[in-house]
C-alpha cells in the first residue's frame, strides 16, 4: 500500500456528464484523461469494473481512498464530477466513482428551458443506469439507510439478483 505522501491524487479519467439537457443541446461529452495515466481507454482491457455508488456526499471517494491507499480529492469542499475512473493496474480493476444521486441543484436563470430539478433527476437516473449496466460489481455506500437508499438497493436487487 502506498504511503499518504505517495498516494495518487488524480483520477485516470473523468467523463464529465453533468446535465442531460446540456448534452442534448451541445451533442458532446467531455472526457479528460490524466497525462500520467497508464490506462488506455481505446484498448479493450480485460478487467473487472467496480462501481462505487450512493447518495450525494456520503463518502464514496473517501471509501475508495481507504481501500486503495489513494489521496483523491474528497470531503465537503470537493464534488466528484460525472463519472471518475481510477485504474488499479495490479488488480486489473477499473474503479468508477460517481457524484452520487440527490445532489444539490443550481438554479441558473436563463440557461435552459428545462427545469433544473427535472434535469438533475433525469441525468442522475441515466448515469446510475449506465453505471449499473457497466459494472461487474457495485458497492453501494450508505451513511444512514434512508428510504431513498433502500429504494435503490431494492431496485438493484430486483434488477440483477
Amino acid at each position: 500500500i502506498r504511503q499518504w505522501w505517495q498516494a495518487k491524487t488524480t483520477y485516470d479519467m473523468v467523463l464529465e456528464f453533468q446535465s442531460l439537457s446540456e448534452f442534448l443541446a451541445s451533442g458532446k461529452i467531455d472526457i479528460q484523461q490524466s497525462a500520467s495515466s497508464v490506462f488506455k481507454m481505446a484498448q479493450a482491457e480485460n478487467c473487472r469494473i467496480v462501481a462505487v455508488v450512493g447518495l450525494f456526499d456520503k463518502g464514496k471517494t473517501f471509501l475508495i481512498n481507504k481501500l486503495f491507499g489513494l489521496n483523491l480529492p474528497s470531503g465537503k469542499l470537493h464534488t466528484t464530477k460525472g463519472l471518475s475512473f481510477y485504474w488499479a493496474e495490479k488488480q486489473r480493476m477499473l474503479i468508477v466513482d460517481s457524484a452520487g444521486v440527490q445532489a444539490t441543484v443550481s438554479h441558473k436563470h436563463g440557461t435552459s428551458e428545462v427545469q433544473p430539478i427535472v434535469d438533475a433527476q433525469t441525468t442522475e437516473s441515466i448515469l446510475f443506469e449506465m453505471v449499473s449496466r457497466l459494472a461487474d460489481y457495485m458497492v453501494f455506500v450508505v451513511n444512514d439507510l434512508t428510504w431513498y437508499e433502500q429504494k435503490y438497493v431494492v431496485m438493484l436487487q430486483q434488477k440483477y439478483v
